[in-house]
């Protein structure tokens, strides 16, 4: 199941028991934009893929 996050509001999407997990990924996610100037990208979203995996793969457009 894919979820994508826009919002704070779109946490409430994610099941409750799923959450820890997303907010992981997200965390992770948060980590590595950061690493990029923000010049280069603009982040517009977050797609969380609740596949069960520990990876996380990150897409980043740059602009």
């Amino acid at each position: 199941m894919n979820y994508r996050i826009e919002h704070v509001r779109d946490f409430l999407t994610v099941p409750p028991e799923r959450l820890d997990a997303c907010l992981s990924e997200f965390k992770v996610f948060l980590a590595l934009t950061r690493t990029v100037p923000t010049s280069l990208f603009k982040v517009n979203a977050f797609e969380w893929i609740d596949d069960g995996k520990t990876n996380v793969d990150i897409k980043i457009t740059l602009t």
